[in-house]
C-alpha cells in the first residue's frame, strides 16, 4: 500500500497545474450546472407543461449536458498521467527497482477514482434535485439509474485510459 500512495503522491505532484486547472473547470461546471438547473426549473418555458415527458427531458438534458465534462475530466487526467511516465521512461524505472506492474495498475486506478470524487458530487447532488422536481416521469428509479449510469462511465473511461497503459506500454 505505501508503494501505491507513493506512486499516487507522485502523480499528484508531477500533475500538479493540471490537477488545479480540471479541479477548478470541474468546479465551475458544478456551479453552471446548478445554476443552470435552478433557473430552469424556476423559470419554465410556458409553452410547455410542467408535468410532461418534454419537460422531463429538457430538464435531465440540461442536467446530463454538464456532467459529460465532468466524466471525461478524470480520464484525461489518468491519460496525461500515462503519457508523462511513457515520455519520461518512469514505468521502467519503477519495474527496475522492485515494484510490480500491478502496482501501477492499482495506483492509475485509485489515481482516476480520486480525480473523480468532483464528478461524482456533481452526479449525486444532481441526482438528488432531479427527485425533489415533481414530474412524474422522473421517477427515483430512473434518477439512480442515471446515476449509477454515470459513474459507470467515469470508471468505464478510467479502465480504458489503464488498458490503453498496460498494451502500448
Amino acid at each position: 500500500m505505501k508503494k501505491i500512495m507513493g506512486l499516487i503522491y507522485k502523480d499528484i505532484i508531477q500533475m500538479k497545474s493540471s490537477l488545479i486547472v480540471n479541479l477548478v473547470i470541474e468546479l465551475l461546471f458544478i456551479i453552471v450546472s446548478l445554476i443552470s438547473f435552478f433557473e430552469f426549473t424556476n423559470n419554465p418555458n410556458q409553452e410547455i407543461d410542467i408535468n410532461s415527458v418534454e419537460y422531463a427531458f429538457e430538464l435531465i438534458a440540461n442536467v446530463a449536458s454538464y456532467s459529460i465534462v465532468v466524466i471525461i475530466m478524470p480520464y484525461s487526467l489518468v491519460l496525461n498521467s500515462i503519457g508523462i511516465d511513457e515520455k519520461s521512461q518512469f514505468t521502467r524505472f519503477i519495474l527496475a527497482s522492485g515494484c510490480s506492474r500491478k502496482s501501477i495498475i492499482d495506483e492509475k486506478t485509485l489515481f482516476g477514482v480520486f480525480a473523480a470524487i468532483p464528478g461524482i458530487i456533481l452526479i449525486i447532488s444532481m441526482s438528488s434535485l432531479l427527485l425533489v422536481t415533481n414530474n412524474q416521469f422522473i421517477t427515483p428509479a430512473f434518477v439512480i439509474g442515471l446515476a449509477l449510469y454515470s459513474m459507470l462511465a467515469i470508471l468505464f473511461l478510467n479502465s480504458i485510459a489503464i488498458l490503453y497503459s498496460t498494451i502500448f506500454s
